[in-house]
């Protein structure tokens, strides 16, 4: 009778980690599977962003806002502010906010 019980024991056991593993496996199946589908999706609107950014700093060029430093490529790889006011011509280089007046004649 009591190698019956540990036998018992001893099944229940091997169930309950049986099903330990086996949930598990399915849990991480899932999270693998709307992790990566998360980081496509991720991926694809970094993208369009990269591309509507450089849309904007090249309309802001053509505005004569800003000038871009680009790589043979044409790649943009910095770009330097140009603001212009009454007192004369202030200058931003990056996403620097240190404001430096280069000029102090007045603009007629």
């Amino acid at each position: 009778m009591r190698i019956l019980d540990e036998v018992r024991i001893l099944n229940l056991a091997l169930r309950f980690a049986g099903s330990v593993v086996l949930g598990g496996l399915i849990t991480w199946l899932c999270s693998k599977y709307y992790y990566q589908k998360a980081s496509k999706e991720l991926r694809k609107e970094a993208e369009e962003l990269r591309r509507l950014n450089n849309l904007m700093l090249r309309g802001m060029e053509l505005a004569g806002w800003v000038t871009l430093n680009k790589d043979e490529q044409g790649n943009i790889k910095g770009y330097k502010f140009i603001l212009k006011a009454e007192s004369g011509t202030i200058t931003m280089k990056g996403s620097s906010v240190t404001l430096v007046k280069t000029s102090h004649k007045k603009e007629d």
